[in-house]
């Protein structure tokens, strides 16, 4: 019988196989460093902290306090307004820092007069620790997104605002960053009153109906993957080290399709507005881990029609929720704050068409400040080709500067 490592790996070999026109790019012997390094060999002052939740994950953070060349007492030395960037599904903090350092997003930030911090959700590569549960337990991978926005945002952004002792921060989310951010804006409505200035959102996405992403649409929803891993007990999707196991590389002798798994999974339509020189760089650090669950309620997203909560079924719904079917995310109790959604024209996991759905959401709550769709697909926003594609950016400066 196959161990669960040779069966997923075999299965995954076989989606390759259904794939392989779209695959692009491979994870070579690339060097992969970490954060901290990625920052300091860019001259950039960077510092690490560590966030406790409510419910006993510890997530590890990142600081980039001023601009290239200072130190990093000189750059803590005056306040400055801060941004909180939240990485997308299997991603983490190292995704906005994979460009070159001119035209690097995070980067970009911290020059125009940001201190800009760098959240990394649970079970990430940079947040495998607990209080009291190991990686190795199935109860450390009980979590989808919507806990991330229960526990882990309000955590983080409490831990900053005392840290630099401002009072509000602006808020900067992409992809499932952005779903995150409203599961926090819409159910922590009351506890982060006043300490979020401005949402800008990256690549939005809450509902995914038409998303034609392979990530979305072959992976999670339209193959048995996600059921399968479920059923051998596999709580843990895609981590860092995917790519190096010794399951991997004894399908990869046998089956050398499996060996280009890359980032085909969230390639863009027109790969023509991505640094494509960065993919390699940007390939070494993706995927970063999540849970099974996360994905299974993306899943269930897409599926349903819905942005929703977790559906259990209806038994356990009744229990937790108190009605059989799985609640929607209320949009008109979100937080009265500005919020920007900045769409990519060619984004095939935050489509244009399910964000005018949420458009109409927020233009009701009387929150949208800004709405406007760019050229750009779902990399693009922190891995642009050149500065001809970057309106998105300065445009998100210049809400926040307004927000202040």
């Amino acid at each position: 019988m196959l161990s669960k490592g040779l069966f997923l790996f075999a299965f995954l070999a076989y989606f390759c196989a259904c794939n392989a026109k779209n695959l692009r790019k491979t994870f070579g012997d690339i060097g992969v460093k970490d954060f901290m390094e990625m920052a300091k060999d860019s001259d950039y002052p960077v510092e690490m902290h560590k966030v406790l939740t409510e419910d006993g994950y510890i997530l590890t953070i990142f600081r980039i306090p001023g601009r290239q060349g200072e130190s990093l007492r000189d750059a803590k030395e005056k306040q400055k307004p801060v941004i909180l960037y939240q990485h997308g599904v299997l991603d983490s903090s190292d995704g906005i820092a994979c460009n070159d350092v001119k035209k690097n997003p995070g980067y970009l930030m911290s020059e125009m007069g940001f201190d800009v911090w760098f959240s990394n959700s649970r079970g990430n590569v940079y947040s495998r620790a607990h209080r009291s549960l190991s990686p190795k337990e199935s109860a450390f991978w009980d979590f989808s997104f919507e806990d991330m926005g229960l526990f882990d945002l309000p955590a983080v952004i409490d831990y900053i605002i005392k840290e630099t002792k401002v009072k509000g921060l602006h808020l900067l989310g992409h992809s499932q960053g952005t779903m995150l951010s409203w599961v926090s804006l819409i159910k922590k409505k009351e506890s982060l009153k006043g300490k979020v200035k401005s949402f800008a959102a990256w690549g939005p996405v809450a509902r995914c109906d038409k998303a034609t992403s392979p990530l979305v649409v072959n992976v999670f929803a339209g193959t048995p993957l996600l059921k399968i891993l479920d059923t051998f007990g596999i709580h843990e999707l895609f981590p860092r080290n995917f790519m190096e196991s010794e399951a991997q590389k004894y399908i990869c002798k046998i089956i050398p399709f499996l060996c280009k798994i890359t980032l085909s999974l969230i390639s863009d339509s027109d790969p023509s507005l991505d640094n494509e020189e960065q993919l390699d760089v940007l390939g070494a650090h993706f995927p970063s881990g999540t849970s099974t669950k996360d994905a299974l309620h993306i899943r269930q997203i897409k599926k349903q029609e819905r942005f929703a909560s977790y559906d259990y079924g209806s038994s356990m719904n009744l229990k937790l929720y108190g009605q059989e079917k799985n609640p929607d995310f209320d949009f008109s109790q979100i937080l009265d704050i500005p919020i920007g959604l900045f769409v990519g024209s060619k984004d095939i996991l935050g489509d244009p068409e399910d964000n005018h759905w949420l458009k109409v959401k927020l233009e009701d709550a009387k929150v949208l400040d800004h709405y406007y769709e760019y050229e750009l697909g779902h990399l693009t926003y922190f891995l642009p080709k050149d500065f001809s594609v970057m309106k998105y950016f300065y445009d998100t400066m210049a809400f926040f500067a307004r927000h202040e």
